[in-house]
């Protein structure tokens, strides 16, 4: 199941009949190329303040810093704001990283925590000024998102929507309950209401986090997943 699962190629293609392959589809994202620039310039900048000191406590504690910002700009704009601006003032809205469940406490504690290299505050005042277009990219991605799932479900294909972040995978919920609500399930831990409609509704969208990434059964179906991230 591994191989077929993470080596797929044309060999392998008796093996898996009906897969139609992977797409991506969008247009062109400045505010994430922007942001991705400037993530770039905080680890080289983190790199060169802990040169000759590579295995040192400050040197793993800045890399784990930079994984949780590199991570959390792809999962969700709002989450990765209070991120950056945890880690430039000590004060953010805590709730918008917590809620989501994605970090860990201690990766949320070790933006504050970790000291700060020189320069640092400079580049994160470039990332929060790039908020706004991330925040606008992010919109657009949403309805891009929400448009291609509904055509998809117009097709005949049972679809997955899937986000890392529930707060993202709330805000998709919204924008195809206004597209396509009588097919349209959130998938739930606690409850099992999403399922009957997603196992027996044609065309059916089932919404779902990163809670969901056990258990969802795509066999024996035409089925589609779209992952926002």
């Amino acid at each position: 199941r591994r191989m077929l699962r993470n080596r797929r190629n044309d060999n392998l293609a008796g093996l898996l009949p009906g897969r139609e392959g992977f797409q991506r589809f969008g247009g062109e994202d400045i505010g994430p190329s922007r942001g991705s620039d400037i993530l770039e310039t905080w680890r080289t900048r983190a790199a060169a303040a802990v040169w000759g000191q590579s295995s040192s406590k400050w040197a793993d504690s800045l890399a784990q810093v930079f994984a949780t910002l590199l991570e959390t700009s792809s999962i969700d704009v709002e989450m990765f704001a209070a991120c950056v601006e945890l880690r430039q003032t000590g004060l953010a809205n805590r709730k918008a990283i917590a809620v989501s469940g994605v970090l860990a406490e201690e990766r949320v504690k070790g933006l504050t925590a970790v000291p700060r290299f020189e320069g640092e505050e400079e580049i994160l005042q470039e990332l929060i000024k790039t908020m706004p277009a991330l925040r606008a990219t992010q919109r657009d991605r949403l309805k891009r998102a929400a448009e291609k799932a509904a055509g998809l479900s117009s097709e005949g294909y049972r679809v997955v929507c899937m986000a890392s972040s529930p707060a993202v995978a709330d805000e998709l919920m919204g924008r195809l309950a206004i597209l396509i609500p009588k097919k349209l399930g959130r998938h739930d831990t606690k409850a099992a209401a999403w399922r009957s409609n997603w196992e027996t509704v044609p065309g059916a969208i089932l919404v779902c986090d990163f809670r969901a990434e056990e258990g969802v059964n795509l066999q024996g179906k035409r089925s589609a997943v779209i992952h926002f991230d």
